[in-house]
Order: structure tokens, then C-alpha cells, then sequence
């Protein structure tokens, strides 16, 4: 089933030479403040845009309500009441109308081209499904109380594995913040990463922070020169940070010395440091965008 509104044609601040045109953003109503979506939307502004939002009705969810002994419960009940499908059709209904609401006046406040779509099914496979035709995925993590970060939860990590997409994943209430790191090897990913990293950091060229992972000092300047010239051709400017080792962590370290808020890095730059992008995720406390 869907539902697809392209209610605003307003806005946008013109393509420019960045990759990001359209955004695909997964909306979920337990996110906290809507965080998710909001940041989503900042991006768009930033790079003008087009933000689609979309909303899964889980069918797994549905088969549960269908169930005779299924119960619904909430933190402030002692406890739980009878669901069935019918009750959660309609609640599922509410959350949607509440979503797109809120899409809405999101992108009317920062002027920016939106659509909404819902949609039935398995929510990582309709996620993939809507965003076929995304420049950039964006989806939160789960959230675990108690937790320094959030998880990385099984809808975030299916989408990260199987996107062929650009994805951003968020952290719980996280907000696409600068100063952004991104990290160059030379690899094509990484050149891909360059420039999605200047598209976020926007105009604001201080905010942007390029690490360089090389064995020696000769490779590091050859590689800083190469980066430079890259963003050079897209008059933005940035300033780089060596990094002593190829080990992830010192990726981490660096994303904290520098102070930055969101971390940027190719898909083969994940490979050659020898983890997988979630692990890469559960172990950074800031957005991570993994760049295809």
C-alpha cells in the first residue's frame, strides 16, 4: 500500500556541484523529538534537496496484533490491553498522519521539495525499496537505555549491508553536527566521500576536517595534496589531520581530538581497515555516513 503526497515544490537552493539531490529518510514515531527527521531536513536545506520521507506499516507487527493473547502495554500502565488489527491499523494510521505533519512543517520552515510515501511490509526491504532512487539513505539506530550510543539495530544494519545508496545512520537524538571528518586513502570511494563530506559541511569551510591513513610521511603529503585539489576544484577549502595508524581506532581518536560531530567515510576505506561499516558504527557516538 502506498500513499505518496508531493505536496511542496517550493524552495531549494539549486543542485550546485554537490551528490546529493534526493534524500530518502525512514521515519519512526518512537524516535525521540523526531530527530531523524529533523536532521534530514537541515541537510536538505544545506544542499537543496529534495527530502522523501517514508513511514513502514510493519507487517510483522500486524501478524502479531493478529494473535488471540496479543497485548499492548505502555510505561506508565500497570497493565496491558487487548490489540487486534483492527486497533492497530488504526494506530498505525494516526502515527502516519502524525509523520507527515510533521515532514511538512519541517521542509515549510526550511523551504525545501518534499514527498511522504507509506508503505506495507518488511521495514528494511521497503526502506531499501523507496530509496532506489536516493542520492543518500538516512536512518536511525535503535535505542538502547542505558547505553553511552545507541545500537545498531537489525533495520540500520540490513539497510547499511544492502544499500546501494549513500546511508547516513544516526544516533539517537544526534544531530548531523559540524565540524565533519572525513576520511581519505586515495581509494574512488574516498573521492566519492570528499565531496559528499563538503556537500554536508555546506559553505562552512573550517567545519570540515579531511583525515589522511597512510604508512609513511611521503604517502601522507601526496595524499593531503591529492584531497586539497579535490576540494580545491570545488572551492572549498579544509584542513587535514594525519592519522598514526590504519587501525579504526585511530580514525575514532581522531574524530575526537578534532571535535568533530559527524564522521564521513567510503565504503572500500571501511574494507581496508578491516571492519565491517557496523562495526564501525556501534563504536562511533556521532552520525556516520557510509558513501557508496
Amino acid at each position: 500500500m502506498t500513499d505518496a503526497s508531493d505536496d511542496s515544490t517550493r524552495g531549494g537552493r539549486g543542485h550546485g556541484r554537490h551528490p546529493i539531490h534526493r534524500i530518502t529518510v525512514a521515519l519512526d514515531p518512537s524516535d525521540p523529538n523526531l530527530g531523524t527527521l529533523h536532521a534530514a531536513a537541515e541537510i536538505a536545506a544545506r544542499t537543496g534537496a529534495e527530502l522523501a520521507g517514508v513511514f513502514v506499516e510493519d507487517v510483522d507487527l500486524l501478524r502479531l496484533a493478529a494473535l488471540p493473547f496479543a497485548q499492548e502495554f505502555t510505561p506508565y500502565a500497570r497493565s496491558g490491553r487487548d490489540i487486534d488489527t483492527s486497533a492497530m491499523e488504526r494506530t498505525l494510521r494516526g502515527q502516519a498522519t502524525v509523520l507527515r505533519r510533521a515532514l511538512a512543517a519541517a521542509a515549510e520552515r526550511r523551504k525545501i521539495r518534499w514527498s511522504f510515501q507509506v508503505s506495507r511490509g518488511h521495514v528494511a526491504g521497503e526502506i531499501l525499496t523507496a530509496s532506489e532512487n536516493a542520492d543518500l539513505v538516512i536512518v536511525g539506530r535503535s535505542r538502547r537505555l542505558g547505553a553511552r550510543a545507541p545500537r545498531v539495530g537489525s533495520t540500520a544494519r540490513i539497510v547499511v549491508h544492502e544499500s546501494k545508496r549513500t546511508v547516513l545512520v544516526l544516533a539517537g537524538g544526534a544531530d548531523v553536527g559540524r565540524p565533519v571528518l572525513v576520511l581519505y586513502d586515495g581509494t574512488p570511494s574516498s573521492e566519492r566521500a570528499l565531496v559528499t563530506a563538503a556537500a554536508i559541511a555546506h559553505e562552512d569551510h573550517k567545519n570540515l576536517v579531511v583525515a589522511i591513513s597512510s604508512a609513511d610521511d611521503r604517502a601522507t603529503e601526496r595524499l593531503s595534496e591529492a584531497a586539497l585539489s579535490i576540494l580545491g576544484s570545488l572551492g572549498i577549502h579544509a584542513r587535514v589531520a594525519a592519522l598514526p595508524g590504519p587501525e579504526v581506532t585511530q580514525l575514532l581518536t581522531a574524530l575526537e581530538r578534532e571535535r568533530c560531530r559527524t564522521l564521513v567515510v567510503g565504503i572500500g576505506s571501511i574494507v581496508s581497515h578491516g571492519v565491517t561499516p557496523a562495526e564501525l558504527i556501534e563504536h562511533s557516538c556521532c552520525p556516520v555516513v557510509i558513501v557508496r
